[in-house]
């Protein structure tokens, strides 16, 4: 278990949660979720706990719903959270 995420690592789930934010749907949206979640295979730490919650904002977030400029702040407010345990391999 580490409590690092790799650049390259870090690169990859941003991107994925845009993918899920820009979705039009939920349905679309659960796409790219379980990508997202494999993402965290082998975090420990506050770092998995940090995308835990990440990806819970992520999920509330997509498709269309009342609140999203809230949601997506908050899911960007957990990617940056996040950048403090990003590595250099």
């Amino acid at each position: 278990m580490k409590e690092k995420i790799l650049q390259e690592e870090y690169e990859e789930v941003k991107q994925l949660v845009e993918y899920v934010l820009a979705a039009q749907s939920k349905q679309e949206a659960e796409k790219y979720i379980p990508k997202l979640q494999y993402c965290a295979y082998g975090l420990s730490g506050n770092v998995n706990l940090i995308f835990r919650e990440l990806v819970l904002c992520v999920k509330d977030a997509s498709g269309r719903v009342a609140n999203k400029e809230q949601l997506v702040y908050l899911a960007n407010r957990k990617l940056y959270e996040m950048e403090r345990y990003v590595v250099e391999e």
